[in-house]
């Protein structure tokens, strides 16, 4: 009982720190690469997953374990531990988003597109597509994201958050359809986190996920915390909490309208949940939340 009740504080002590960062939506980073007189090389930062739109030309992609070669027309994920090298050949057309895995995680659509997809984006693959208009869709959302990042509009971060799900979604399509892609393993904590996204807002208890995934709750207990560090239940607070953060920065919903989007049937529980976690109430986060974001305007705003 007391190495269950350390074992919550300290996770409890761990979401605080990593919760009170801001949206990392706007961090997106959009790279339009066109040089019709050399070749351009770029590599791949840790922490950055990598969706490469390749309109035309030619790419290479090496790194120790991979080694890849995309043609024109063809669209490619590179997940963060890939760490590759890109060579883009002269009069190649390109598109690049470096995308914070906490963004996956954020905008990760629903239904089978995000039962599947986190376990096919762990590794690196590219797909050509049989319809011609899906680059010119892919590239549009990509320039679109460039601008939003760049130009902070109003409700910016929420035209990312839907702009990355759709494009997750036709990428998950063409995986779909393709009979050669990965079969998707369904390991325990594949299922629990697919069901965790879906029942969410329910609140289910731990036994009630372990019986749907057909383990019991220590068997689930265990295979969760190694793949995760968390328990399940730490696990699926700091889920909750991460699209409470979201709804309280981009959403004009009132606190309590979120309490109740998210399964609270009565809001002064959200509010004790939320501050448990962030180490302030909702209200207060938003507002600073709101100032960070004045702030980080005011200041590009002031650049020559």
């Amino acid at each position: 009982m007391l190495i269950a009740l350390v074992r919550e504080i300290e996770e409890v002590s761990g979401m605080r720190k990593t919760l009170g960062s801001a949206s990392s939506l706007l961090s997106i980073q959009i790279h339009d690469i066109e040089s019709r007189l050399a070749a351009t090389t770029f590599n791949q930062h840790q922490g950055r997953h990598w969706l490469i739109a390749l309109a035309r030309g030619n790419c290479s992609l090496r790194s120790t374990r991979l080694n890849l070669e995309l043609e024109g027309g063809q669209i490619a994920w590179i997940p963060e531990e890939a760490n590759v090298n890109a060579v883009f050949d002269a009069s190649t057309r390109a598109i690049v988003a470096a995308i914070p895995p906490d963004v996956l995680i954020r905008t990760m659509p629903d239904g089978a597109p995000g039962e599947d997809l986190p376990i096919y984006l762990r590794y690196p693959f590219s797909q050509t597509s049989s319809d011609p208009n899906m680059m010119k869709l892919a590239v549009s959302y990509l320039l679109t994201m460039k601008e939003e990042v760049y130009e902070t509009k109003p409700g910016s971060e929420q035209m990312l958050s839907n702009i990355c799900s759709l494009l997750f979604v036709h990428v998950w399509r063409h995986l779909h359809r393709d009979s050669t892609a990965r079969p998707i393993p369904r390991s325990v904590v594949d299922r629990f986190i697919a069901l965790e996204r879906r029942h969410r807002t329910e609140h289910m208890t731990i036994g009630s996920y372990a019986d749907k995934i057909g383990v019991t709750r220590d068997k689930l207990a265990a295979e969760v915390r190694k793949a995760t560090g968390l328990s399940p239940r730490a696990y699926m607070h700091r889920e909750l909490m991460r699209e409470a953060r979201e709804l309280l920065e981009v959403s004009a919903l009132q606190v309590a309208q979120i309490a109740f989007r998210l399964g609270f049937s009565d809001p002064a529980y959200f509010n004790r949940f939320f501050t448990r976690y962030a180490d302030i109430n909702p209200g207060k986060y938003r507002n600073r939340a709101r100032r960070q974001k004045n702030q980080e305007s005011n200041s590009f705003a002031s650049w020559p």
